[in-house]
């Protein structure tokens, strides 16, 4: 019956010992190796970073020497590029060799980092590299760009380093400021270095850390007694020793462990830049692990021993007292396995279960550590995706906000097909498409000349072409415009596209043809006064004139003198007032005087058509430019007599009503046609008909009414019947509280042509 008891007794803690044992055993295996993954991939961001901090340093050398070698192209600053050289070697003593190859290949200045000791080499003993496949592909690369070589042999002389050591070279192109390339700077670090790099993978007796090249070579790190050791050479020595591990390292896809019995291998994948890829690996001897696992169960044995051995003498004094604990133990032991680590058994005997349980719950805080750790990286990732992917968004709504907002029309075609792939807003307003029907086109819709387009595409794809100055495009609608093109390429999602940047360039071209049209009417404006004077001032001087005779031709070199100063005055009053000049002597203005001066300056006595003043008693004044209202007046009566036959008359008038004063200049002359009312009033616009051809005129006399109408807080408006004459009505503000401000237009509205 004892023996039955403690047989029952000892079976469930058996039981237990052998579960705790093997969920254990599994639990601490799956530990071991996460954390040995993080170590590994840890290291291999650690090496990245130590690679991007040597391509600062080759950059800023390279900027060192563009800016040393540039201005004494053939007596460069040596010594001071020496200096430069020391000072990168002393900051960062991983560096084996610095130096600087010429566009030839040929050494130019090298200094070697021997064990601390900085030597720069004589020149004699500088070599010609030309042959280095690293020279001809750094030289390839474009300034501002870094190239990596492969982790190959040290070469000196031709002859392979012996012991032979593992060697990375990065380069980059040192340019001048016309982009000509002048040569390469070059930053030698031997292999081993980059393994010291890697602190957080140094270990205990045993455990070798691998960098596995692209070119199946490798530097291996591993820890003897005493010291660090290095080994370097082919991928095939290590297949030969180790092929299992590398076989279990390559099926992990670049990140991964795996535990075997001989060993643990940890692999993560490197990008050390130039699209080259590497591999790192840790491999752990199995004892390490396994040994853990074994003085687990011995220790699980032993106390299994002993409680078998205090069940034996106790077995009917402490059955129920060991049975309690028991089962809360494997419940716990349970709970492990399945990953709840909450609530470890509160045992407080100090015999083997006590003792089992502070174990048990050690290793499940232990464990729940292990986890957090986890958790909280892997949350910290998260949170870094999160803050990528809302950057992201971010630039690309700005991107989006830019793109729609952009006044001038922007296209995007596919380069190799042509298709038009997007287009803003504006694109869609200038040609008349809307947005989702520039879907099915292409660049051949939208251009006139279609073999001339090719042609130019073929520029702006080649990099000769970047401005299109004058082009013609069709709208839906059929019409063509002319258009400024500003094109270039960029790659997105792996293919090719172009980019266009179209502006209506119509009325710029209108713009220029109305100057043209303006500067000839000056021209034979001033010609016709200017042929006059000189001609009776050449007839005075080559002949002897009577006093009677010389007055004659000089009041008619003085009429067309106040011609010429007349044509000069608009021209300048005009480019004044649209370059927002004026206003400032604003007052009162009485306009009853006004008018009386300008009908007895056109009304005398020798013009041949009679002028009326036709005013309302006691106008108010307005508040403006006394100067400028006359102008504006004098140049309605001017063209009202100009254009009005002899003896017809010229009505002066004005009318004050609602806070407004409207001057009226009426005429009996030909009338305007009604489609050109609306133009009158543009600069240099002339009607084109008999009539005007016959007067004289620059086209600014309208133009510079409406300007001093403008700047008046007014306006001016015209009605017309084709042989019945014009009425030009000039409607001015009264002069009170709340009247207008002087009105200035901006820059780009006074441009003046």
């Amino acid at each position: 019956m004892v023996l039955a008891f403690m047989a029952l007794a000892l079976l469930p803690l058996l039981a237990l010992d052998l579960l705790v044992a093997y969920r254990s055993e599994e639990i601490l295996g799956r530990r071991v190796a996460q954390e040995l993954q993080v170590e590994v991939e840890t290291g291999a961001e650690a090496l990245e970073v130590y690679l991007a901090g040597i391509r600062r340093d080759l950059l800023a050398l390279a900027r060192f020497l563009e800016r040393r070698l540039e201005p004494r192209a053939e007596a460069p600053g040596w010594e001071e590029v020496q200096e430069e050289f020391y000072r990168v070697l002393q900051a960062e003593n991983a560096y084996y060799q610095v130096r600087y190859l010429d566009s030839r290949g040929m050494e130019r200045i090298r200094v070697n980092n021997l064990a601390g000791r900085l030597v720069q080499v004589p020149e004699s003993e500088l070599q010609d590299k030309a042959d280095r496949y690293y020279w001809r592909e750094a030289m390839q690369t474009a300034p501002g760009e870094v190239y990596l070589s492969h982790l190959d042999a040290n070469i000196e002389y031709g002859v392979p380093e012996d012991p032979l050591r593992l060697v990375v070279r990065l380069a980059t192109v040192v340019a001048d400021g016309a982009g000509r390339k002048r040569g390469v700077v070059i930053i030698n670090v031997f292999g081993d270095q980059l393994l010291r790099a890697l602190t957080p993978l140094r270990a205990g007796s045993g455990t070798r850390v691998i960098l596995l090249g692209d070119n199946r070579r490798f530097v291996e790190m591993s820890r003897s007694a005493t010291n660090l050791q290095f080994v370097s050479g082919r991928q095939e020595i290590l297949e030969a020793e180790l092929g299992a591990a590398l076989a279990e390292g390559s099926s992990l896809g670049g990140n991964g462990a795996s535990i075997g019995r001989e060993r643990l291998v940890a692999e993560a994948a490197v990008h050390p830049g130039m699209d080259r890829q590497w591999r790192l690996l840790k491999i752990v001897p199995g004892e390490q692990l396994f040994s853990e696992i074994t003085g687990l169960r011995r220790t699980l044995a032993f106390f299994g021993l002993l409680i078998g051995l205090g069940a034996a003498l106790l077995a009917l004094a402490a059955a129920r007292q060991f049975s309690r604990p028991i089962r809360r133990l494997s419940r716990y032991a349970l709970r492990v396995a399945e990953g709840d680590f909450s609530s470890p058994p509160a045992i407080g005997s100090r015999d083997e279960l006590g003792r089992l349980a502070g174990s048990l719950a050690e290793m499940g805080r232990s464990l729940a550590e292990s986890r957090d750790r986890l958790v909280d990286w892997n949350l910290s990732l998260q949170q870094e995706v999160d803050r990528k992917v809302a950057a992201l968004r971010e630039s690309e709504e700005r991107y989006r906000l830019i793109f729609s907002s952009e006044s001038d029309a922007i296209l995007i075609f596919e380069a190799e097909t042509r298709a038009l792939v997007e287009a803003n807003r504006a694109a869609a307003e200038l040609y008349g498409y809307a947005l989702d029907e520039f879907a099915g086109l292409c660049l051949e819709d939208l251009l006139c000349d279609v073999e001339q387009g090719r042609a130019r595409l073929a520029r702006v794809l080649a990099g000769t072409l970047s401005r299109i100055e004058l082009t013609y495009h069709r709208k839906k609608d059929g019409s063509v415009f002319p258009a400024e093109v500003s094109a270039g390429t960029f790659r997105w999602g792996g293919k090719l596209m172009l980019v266009g940047i179209v502006r209506d360039i119509s009325e710029r071209l209108e713009i220029d043809r109305m100057k043209d049209e303006m500067l000839a009417a000056v021209s034979h404006e001033m010609r016709t006064p200017l042929t006059a004077m000189m001609g009776f001032a050449e007839f005075m001087l080559d002949n002897p004139v009577a006093e009677a005779e010389a007055r004659e031709y000089l009041g008619i070199i003085l009429k067309e003198t106040d011609r010429l100063h007349g044509l000069i005055d608009n021209l300048l009053s005009f480019q004044r007032l649209r370059a927002g000049y004026g206003g400032d002597g604003f007052a009162g203005v009485s306009l009853e005087q006004l008018l009386e001066e300008v009908a007895e300056l056109f009304g005398g006595p020798s013009s041949r058509r009679k002028l009326v003043l036709d005013c309302q008693e006691g106008l108010p004044a307005v508040h403006g430019d006394a100067e400028l209202l006359r102008q504006a007046v004098g140049n309605l009566v001017s063209n009202a007599v100009k254009y009005s036959p002899p003896g017809t008359r010229v009505t002066l008038g004005a009318r004050a009503a609602e806070g407004w004063v409207t001057l009226r200049v009426e005429d009996q002359g030909q009338g305007i046609p009604p489609a050109v009312r609306e133009q009158i009033f543009d600069r240099f616009f002339r009607i084109d008909r008999g009539g005007s051809k016959r007067v004289g005129g620059t086209g600014l006399g309208l133009p510079l009414v409406k300007e001093i109408a403008r700047l008046h807080g007014g306006r001016v408006r015209v009605e017309s019947s084709e042989g019945e004459g014009s009425t030009f009505f000039l409607e001015l503000p009264v002069a009170g509280p709340g009247r207008p401000q002087p009105q200035r237009e901006s820059s780009s509205e006074a441009e003046f042509a």
